[in-house]
């Protein structure tokens, strides 16, 4: 009887598959979402699947990897694979160096911080924003529940600049959005649009 996949495992035969259609699209496709992350962001999910609108797959952003890689991970809820990745963006006020870092050193939930969030969100409705198509998310947890009112959204942004982080250059600052490159945001948003699952968090060993 063969052995059963590893979550980890089972996210690399993902990459190597389910991912072939848009290996163009993406910078660098070995990256993985930390293991913890990864059964952190599942253990939420199954808390919330009864009430959420789609539950075929969700989305795990891994602040542990660099912002030059991919570190939103949009993922099958059945097996696990992969169906695409995107880079995304932290807040400035997650990172105290004068420049933008490959990774945010703090997370906050208080308005004004300018910085990311971590936790469980719920996404909302599509709407036509300064950055084009967005989408509205709400914080589950008390680390995020002010989301919504802080106005943390997803949205595409030119400073998210795929050819910047193929240089290994950290993309830009947001405000604390999830601010995704414009090419790939009308995906992201069709894909999460209306009660999908977001989970973002970061390794306990970085």
């Amino acid at each position: 009887m063969a052995s059963r996949l590893t979550r980890r495992e089972a996210l690399a035969v993902g990459v190597a598959t389910a991912l072939a259609p848009v290996m163009a699209r993406t910078s660098v496709l070995d990256a993985l979402p930390d293991p913890g992350v990864l059964d952190s962001a599942f253990q939420a999910f199954e808390q919330r699947r009864g009430w959420l609108r789609t539950t075929d797959l969700l989305a795990v952003v891994d602040f542990s990897v660099p912002s030059y890689e991919p570190r939103m991970f949009i993922v099958r809820a059945d097996d696990q694979s992969i169906l695409r990745t995107a880079l995304v963006a932290h807040g400035k006020g997650s990172d105290p160096a004068p420049e933008p870092s490959p990774v945010p050193t703090r997370f906050s939930n208080l308005m004004g911080s300018q910085a990311s969030c971590v936790g469980a969100f719920v996404t909302g409705r599509r709407y036509l924003g300064r950055h084009g198509p967005s989408l509205r998310i709400q914080g589950l947890d008390p680390t995020n529940n002010n989301a919504e009112a802080r106005e943390i959204v997803i949205h595409s942004a030119p400073y998210v600049d795929p050819e910047r982080a193929r240089s290994g250059i950290p993309v830009g600052w947001s405000e604390g959005c999830f601010a995704v490159p414009e090419p790939d945001r009308d995906e992201i948003v069709h894909l999460l649009r209306d009660g999908a699952f977001l989970f973002a968090g970061v390794s306990s060993a970085a």
